[in-house]
């Protein structure tokens, strides 16, 4: 089962299991933007690649709801956004696939970031 599954069963409890899971998908997802950005040579892969670390010590070590909150802050593309590049901005050749890969990132950080709210 599932952490949703567990949450509903538990009356709206979160565990350190679901913490933990959702820290290892935020992680995983963190590791395919980090590796998308390096094959581009994106200059943003340096403070992206930070974060991920710093997830990556929080799996190994305890954390508490402040190190949650910190690490789960969106990540915005350091390139124009859809709309943007729709009104003629300049547009990198990966932009659309970037964009999908931080909006993945994005959805667990949020889900991560409620879950340090409870």
């Amino acid at each position: 089962m599932g952490w949703l599954g567990r949450h509903l069963l538990r009356g709206g409890r979160y565990d350190v299991r679901d913490r933990r899971a959702q820290l290892r998908e935020y992680v995983a997802r963190g590791d395919r933007l980090v590796a998308f950005l390096t094959a581009q040579d994106d200059p943003s892969t340096a403070q992206l690649r930070e974060r991920i670390d710093e997830a990556h010590r929080l799996l190994e070590r305890r954390w508490t709801r402040d190190d949650l909150r910190a690490l789960a802050v969106p990540v915005s593309a350091p390139w124009p956004s859809s709309r943007g590049r729709d009104a003629g901005a300049a547009a990198l050749a990966y932009a659309d696939e970037g964009d999908r890969l931080i909006a993945d990132l994005n959805d667990i950080a949020s889900a991560l970031r409620a879950v340090a709210e409870v």
